[in-house]
């Protein structure tokens, strides 16, 4: 019962941040995404919902944010986003640890999340032409995978993102690609979110 109840009580916190997210940004007005330090929060509270995460996870859950050589808007939205995390107390309850890392291609990504047991991997812009690649080594092997750009979900790259849908965001899964990277979400977050199936 107290499980139950501190899992609604958890999915009642995501939506109360979603619903405080949107009414910030219609004050500041057209806003094309959503703000990097509350893409960070978000995830870690959908990381809270994911029943293989503490498998997953181990002892310090770790976060990679992969950057695109020669990309510089990937490189500063990977600093931020870096920041953000690490502001944040715990991670699906645990400690956490994040670093930035070159993205080298899809085969030497799936290499890096088991040898180095990265629990989260997030993909920031400049990874169009990879998000194929991605999406096919990936399958099998158990990693949350996020993106900052709305259409690397929608075409599997990555299981999660965020997007505003008239002027309110909304959390985005690929369920599908969560299943092949065995990222098992609450069915309650499947409820208030965008799912490709």
């Amino acid at each position: 019962m107290n499980q139950v109840g501190g899992k609604a009580r958890s999915l009642l916190a995501l939506s109360f941040v979603l619903a405080i997210l949107a009414w910030a940004l219609t004050l500041v007005g057209d806003t094309s995404a959503v703000p990097l330090g509350l893409q960070a929060e978000l995830t870690a509270k959908l990381a809270a919902h994911d029943k293989a995460m503490p498998g997953r996870a181990g002892p310090t859950l770790k976060v990679a944010i992969l950057t695109k050589k020669g990309n510089a808007e990937s490189a500063s939205t990977a600093a931020h986003l870096q920041a953000a995390f690490a502001s944040l107390d715990a991670i699906a309850g645990l400690p956490h640890q994040e670093q930035v890392v070159a993205f080298v291609d899809a085969p030497s990504l799936a290499a890096l999340i088991k040898t180095e047991s990265l629990a989260i991997v997030y993909l920031t812009q400049g990874f169009d032409g990879d998000v194929d690649a991605i999406r096919s080594v990936l399958d099998g092997v158990s990693v949350m995978t996020c993106a900052t750009v709305p259409d690397y979900v929608a075409r599997g790259g990555a299981v999660i993102g965020f997007d505003l849908v008239s002027g309110k965001s909304k959390i985005l899964v690929n369920l599908p690609q969560a299943k092949k990277q065995s990222v098992n979400l609450d069915s309650n977050v499947l409820t208030i979110a965008t799912v490709f199936k």
